[in-house]
């Protein structure tokens, strides 16, 4: 039976129309930030928490241009942005600690009787805080832990002169007023396949001090050994080694102090060996490093004397 014109006049339009209708991806999605660079330079990064499973990604910036984008090996997706010309002033606030030696030298008489106790940073054993300054950051650190050393004996006419080496670490917030460049990123995204999980490449060589320390243990008490790192840009792929004596160390704890924002994982750890090794996962800021202590890594005496402990990185 021959269709009326009419209905097929209709079906035909019907089908142009859809065929005009664009076909959006499914589960289509827009996030957006509002980011500033530091004050050393014109570029800034972000990491967006995209669903692994994001395709045809199209990145926008208000100003300037995106410089470099892709999937971090921790699954976010990484914007970095520069060249903008928009700036603004913000009070910019870092966490920082530090650490300051304070020496006390205890002199005694021939028959061991102590004569003085002197101190090499003011002549006192009392610090709870002190003032940070550098690089325009201001602020007030406090005293969180210190350890003790055994320093040099040595004589000094009849009297014999001792010296033991305290090392106080000190963590706080730091501010500074600084003109920046702000950036608004915009990020339109399906869930139509997601991309390669590559890192951003480093922009430093990391610098980790390779440390070998002998402290004074007493039987029973905890020994806290810091590992600090210097001017690191990026921690991927850093693997963290303490050694330690087993006859006179226990292990405690890898991490009786984290730094802010740090995730730390343990690789291994050889109890027969004393072996310690981690892994440290930080975010560095584009264009800054980072100097501090990683962790602190807290051990019970099995004797006492010296114990010694050592820090590497591979």
């Amino acid at each position: 039976m021959k269709k009326p014109a009419s209905v097929i006049s209709i079906a035909a339009i019907l089908i142009f129309i859809i065929a005009l209708v664009p076909v959006l991806p499914a589960h289509a999605a827009t996030v957006s930030a509002t980011i500033y660079s530091s004050d050393t330079g014109d570029e800034a990064f972000k990491d967006f928490a995209l669903p692994s499973n994001a395709g045809n990604i199209q990145i926008s910036v208000n100003t300037g241009s995106v410089l470099q984008h892709g999937w971090n090996a921790n699954g976010t997706y990484r914007v970095r942005v520069g060249g903008g010309s928009v700036t603004t002033t913000q009070i910019l606030a870092k966490d920082v600690d530090v650490e300051k030696v304070n020496i006390r030298t205890q002199t005694l008489n021939s028959a061991g009787v102590l004569l003085s106790t002197t101190y090499s940073w003011d002549n006192s054993d009392n610090h709870p805080t002190i003032q940070y300054s550098q690089n325009g950051y201001t602020g007030t650190l406090a005293k969180w832990v210190f350890t003790t050393a055994a320093g040099i004996t040595y004589q000094s006419g009849s009297n014999t002169c001792k010296e033991t080496i305290y090392t106080g670490f000190y963590k706080g917030q730091v501010f500074k007023q600084a003109t920046v460049y702000s950036y608004t990123i915009t990020i339109t995204y399906d869930t139509s396949g997601g991309g390669p999980v590559t890192p951003p490449p480093p922009t430093e060589t990391p610098h980790i001090p390779v440390t070998q320390q002998t402290y004074t243990i007493v039987n029973g008490e905890t020994l806290l050994v810091p590992v600090r790192a210097v001017n690191v840009s990026d921690f991927n792929g850093l693997t963290f080694t303490v050694t330690y004596e087993t006859a006179k160390l226990q292990l405690d704890t890898l991490t009786y102090y984290t730094a802010d924002g740090a995730a730390i994982t343990l690789v291994s750890h050889n109890t027969g060996t004393g072996v310690i090794t981690f892994s440290c996962d930080k975010a560095i800021p584009l264009g800054e490093t980072w100097t501090g202590i990683v962790v602190v890594v807290a051990f019970t005496a099995l004797a006492n004397g010296d114990a010694t402990v050592g820090v590497a990185v591979s």
